[in-house]
């Protein structure tokens, strides 16, 4: 998001895909613990799509930008403070080291490709000491920041980016897989017990 400046967000309405096709599940073994978890996220962000600049445009297809930022890995990171934190197409930033509350932390997900036709954002979240415990999401929309005060923005300067709110069954370590078109990103957030 924009962390300095006085912004406020522009919900976008989407046509999208279908959103099956976004989602990436992460179930493990009982007793498997983190290592494991990452191991099979970064495995199943290897196999997942990326995007290719030089294939052909598809009738129907988003048309997408990508932002100027260098390569991130394909791998799972742990959310650290003051944040943000990189995860292959994704820069992830906002509530990265929460008290548990019963509507989530908001954590917003910037897509490295973006534009308003982008599929929504999907994202799954394992439980890493009790990996039977999973939490996915209802696709998330797309916002994008604007100058206060509000003037129209447009489309080739608009940052795209999910404002998100995960609903953590409770306090503990959870692996958060998010997927969107072409961009996936992994992050491990430490979720406080409530004050």
């Amino acid at each position: 998001m924009l962390p300095h400046h006085r912004c406020c967000l522009a919900l976008v309405a989407l046509a999208t895909a279908p959103v099956a096709a976004q989602t990436v599940s992460l179930r493990a073994n009982d007793g498997a613990h983190l290592a494991a978890l990452i191991v099979e996220a970064e495995r199943l962000g290897a196999e997942y799509p990326r995007f290719d600049p030089a294939a052909p445009a598809v009738e129907g297809a988003p048309v997408l930008r990508t932002k100027e930022r260098p390569a991130t890995p394909r791998t799972c990171v742990r959310a650290s403070l003051p944040g943000p934190v990189r995860s292959g197409e994704f820069e992830i930033g906002g509530g990265l080291l929460p008290r548990w509350q019963p509507e989530g932390p908001k954590i917003w997900w910037s897509p490295t490709h973006h534009g308003r036709d982008l599929p929504l954002l999907v994202l799954t979240a394992t439980n890493t000491s009790d990996p039977n415990q999973v939490v996915t999401t209802d696709p998330w929309g797309l916002a994008y920041g604007t100058p206060m005060p509000v003037v129209p923005v447009p489309e080739e300067e608009r940052n795209y980016f999910f404002p998100t709110w995960v609903p953590f069954p409770g306090p503990g370590q959870w692996l958060v897989v998010g997927t969107a078109g072409p961009n996936w990103g992994c992050v491990v957030l430490t979720i406080l017990p409530s004050a």
